[in-house]
């Protein structure tokens, strides 16, 4: 998994008019957000307002979740869309599961093959990434539908969010 200063790197540089762009659009100095943002300058950190200025201008989800995997979590984020029609779910459920099964199959692939290049393997984390991208919407699409919830949705969802965090790390 990418490490976080590597995740805003990727994310800054896909932003239109590059990481200086951003940098001026996040009214940071364009030097000095562009030695954090640069994996390979490790004297330079990247603080938690490049990380939240990053996320919230690109729409790039990418930095929270190299974030999450490092402390051992995951990232699960609030579905963005209206409820589902129910035909609408079990199609989404039959293309992550038909998504899934060719994920798995590039990496059984991999390993069979006994050489795994670096381009195969951030084919295969990328897509990997996406499917669990997908999954975590459908999940929060299922409970956000459940009609014994008990107070409004964002409370419950950090909750469970939370716990599924502390379950992951084993604290």
């Amino acid at each position: 998994m990418l490490k976080t200063e590597e995740a805003i790197h990727i994310a800054s540089k896909e932003y239109p008019g590059g990481r200086l762009q951003l940098a001026k659009d996040l009214n940071k100095r364009a030097g000095a957000f562009n030695n954090r943002c640069n994996p390979k300058q490790e004297a330079h950190v990247v603080t938690v307002d490049d990380l939240r200025g990053t996320v919230r201008k690109t729409g790039n989800a990418l930095p929270i979740q190299a974030l999450c995997y490092e402390v051992g979590g995951v990232f699960l984020p609030l579905p963005r869309t209206e409820f589902p029609a129910d035909t609408d779910l079990v199609d989404a459920i039959a293309r992550l599961q038909t998504d899934f099964a060719e994920t798995m199959t590039e990496i059984a692939d991999a390993i069979r093959s006994g050489s795994i290049r670096t381009e195969r393997a951030k084919k295969v984390m990328k897509e990997g990434l996406e499917d669990n991208q997908v999954l975590t919407e459908i999940v929060g699409h299922l409970y956000m539908m459940s009609d014994d919830r008990e107070g409004p949705i964002e409370q419950e969802w950090e909750q469970l969010t939370a716990e599924s965090c502390r379950h992951s790390l084993g604290t």
